[in-house]
């Protein structure tokens, strides 16, 4: 009977310790000075690779790729901040590419049992546009509210 006991307290904790929820993968909606639409993967608990693709005002096609580590505010709230790199066609017919960052707020809705995480953040990215022989230097900081689908 002790066994039995001892057997089923065992049980018990490998249960209560496993993780009820792992999220591996978002997908959803960007909207900012550009409309995105974006895939998250987790390579790991605390970071993340995210691609965006969308348009915006005065370009018509862009992509963006930024890493990010995240940080524990509390088990529903985090914080995330990481490099990302940026491609568009310009509907003037030129290019942009930019080098910034990534930096935000995010609520995880699967603490009420929602699939969904709503995230507010910021981009700085320093761009260069190609129009013909000549090219402009510039920056572009933008808001976005997010919001994704976790799985």
């Amino acid at each position: 009977m002790k066994n039995i006991m001892y057997a089923l307290l065992i049980i018990a904790a490998l249960v209560s310790a496993a993780p009820a929820n792992i999220i591996t993968h978002g997908i959803g909606l960007r909207f900012g000075s550009a409309t995105e639409v974006i895939y998250q993967e987790y390579p790991g608990p605390d970071n993340r690779i995210e691609v965006g693709l969308g348009g915006g005002v005065g370009w018509f096609f862009g992509l963006t790729v930024t890493y990010k580590w995240n940080w524990k505010i509390t088990d529903d709230l985090s914080w995330y901040a990481g490099p990302c790199g940026q491609f568009r066609v310009l509907i003037e017919t030129a290019n942009g590419y930019g080098i910034g960052g990534q930096a935000g707020i995010e609520y995880d809705l699967n603490a009420i049992h929602w699939p969904f995480v709503l995230s507010l953040d910021t981009r700085p990215v320093v761009g260069l546009r190609e129009k013909g022989e000549t090219a402009d230097v510039g920056l572009n900081v933008d808001l976005g509210l997010s919001v994704r689908y976790a799985f």
